[in-house]
């Protein structure tokens, strides 16, 4: 029965994880030119195309409560400061406005299990506050009203200006670059390699900060019955989503559900509870009543994820006849205020065969929205500078580009 099971890495938004995998003690036959199909190669529908075209689809924009409430954000607009005084009374003084919440509010009720309007600005567009009124207008006014006062700090919006000597701290704890890094991985001996090589080149390829841009944006509507809490909510991950906001407000994770009719989009950013439904949830509470929390389109391009920026340093060796010998990446990535490590070195490593690769990535914090998973994260950004420095390697020697690819087609994955 062992022979059943067996171990093997998946990867998932460029991270890595082994799963257990179950065999049937039957083989499969194999398919052949004259196997009846009835899927595969076939057109399928879209079981929701009617609804869209027809504008019966539902979005989280879209969900009424009874008594609903609407939510704006006070968001920073300095990249790094303190904030000196915060005062929501002007704007809990309009009439329709129900509830406010800042700092002392968000640490009352999660401790440190979520970060959330702290006293230190580390970006432009934080939240630092958060009001909901009978009407979204009105809720923008009340956030309009809000008075903040800020001591503005230096700030470091750069990787340069983030690695620099004595460049001001990105977040309060914790130096300027991630923990582990440079992150050095390595397989035979580059330098050798390259010495083989009868052609090497060298190219510097810079890609820009993406953004998601989802034609949706973010956004929750969260209701309590008692000690239950419903939330409707753009996501990719509703149980992702579930366990977040349960651990957020001490709850078992029974007494959350979590609601996704249709999503104008996520592209890997919506994988979890986002801002927006911690928010609408804090707000319900105190209010007692439903709140939708959508963000503007502001917002959305400024707190809701993005794909870092690089510099990748490439270094191709090959021989005449075409053959790489070595491959060498020195990467800097950006991450924003925060974010996990997809650089673009595992493309680097997967995608050709070639005996010597070395890849260092550099990953450093900066006074910028934070970095979130994007459609194959870090893939993207290596995927153009090894193809375009083989490119310049196909020129070099006189080879067509495809042809030079086919001559290195890699038949596994070698860095195993």
């Amino acid at each position: 029965m062992a022979d059943r099971f067996v171990s093997t890495k998946v990867e998932i938004e460029g991270r890595e994880e082994t799963k257990i995998v179950e065999l049937p003690l039957f083989d499969v036959p194999l398919w052949d030119e004259h196997a009846e199909l009835h899927h595969v190669g076939a057109r399928v529908a879209r079981v929701d195309a009617l609804e869209k075209v027809t504008g019966r689809a539902r979005y989280t924009a879209d969900v009424e409560r009874p008594g609903m409430l609407h939510a704006a954000i006070v968001r920073a607009p300095i990249p790094r400061g303190r904030i000196l005084r915060l005062d929501l009374a002007p704007a809990l003084a309009l009439s329709g406005v129900r509830a406010a919440v800042a700092g002392a509010d968000a640490r009352a009720s999660f401790g440190t299990r979520v970060r959330l309007f702290p006293d230190e600005v580390t970006y432009a567009g934080q939240p630092v506050a958060a009001v909901c009124a009978d009407t979204a207008e009105l809720a923008r006014a009340a956030a309009a009203a809000v008075v903040v006062e800020y001591e503005p700090l230096p700030f470091a919006a750069t990787f340069d200006d983030a690695v620099a000597p004595n460049a001001p701290p990105v977040r309060p704890r914790g130096g300027n670059t991630a923990p582990r890094t440079p992150r050095v991985a390595e397989r035979g001996d580059v330098e050798r390699g390259f010495a083989e090589a009868d052609v090497v080149v060298e190219r510097t390829y810079r890609t820009p900060v993406a953004l998601h841009t989802a034609l949706e944006p973010h956004g929750a509507v969260a209701e309590w019955d008692g000690d239950r809490l419903t939330v409707w909510e753009s996501t990719q991950g509703i149980f992702n989503t579930r366990d977040d906001l349960a651990d957020a407000f001490a709850l078992p994770r029974a007494s959350v559900r979590v609601i996704k009719d249709y999503m104008g989009g996520g592209f890997g950013a919506k994988n979890g509870a986002s801002t927006n439904a911690y928010l609408a949830a804090l707000l319900a509470r105190r209010a007692g009543r439903p709140v939708r929390c959508i963000n503007d389109r502001e917002g959305e391009q400024t707190d809701a994820g993005n794909r870092p920026a690089t510099v990748q340093r490439v270094k191709l060796g090959a021989t005449r006849d075409g053959r790489l010998t070595a491959i060498a990446l020195d990467a800097d990535v950006p991450l924003g205020v925060s974010g996990w490590q997809a650089g673009p070195g595992k493309f680097y490593h997967e995608m050709y065969s070639c005996p010597n690769v070395r890849t260092a990535e550099t990953f450093a914090y900066v006074n910028a929205g934070a970095m979130a998973s994007f459609r194959a994260p870090g893939h993207v950004e290596g995927a153009f500078g090894l193809e375009r420095a083989m490119d310049v390697l196909a020129r070099a020697l006189g080879v067509d580009p495809l042809e030079l690819r086919l001559r290195n087609f890699a038949e596994r994955d070698e860095e195993k």
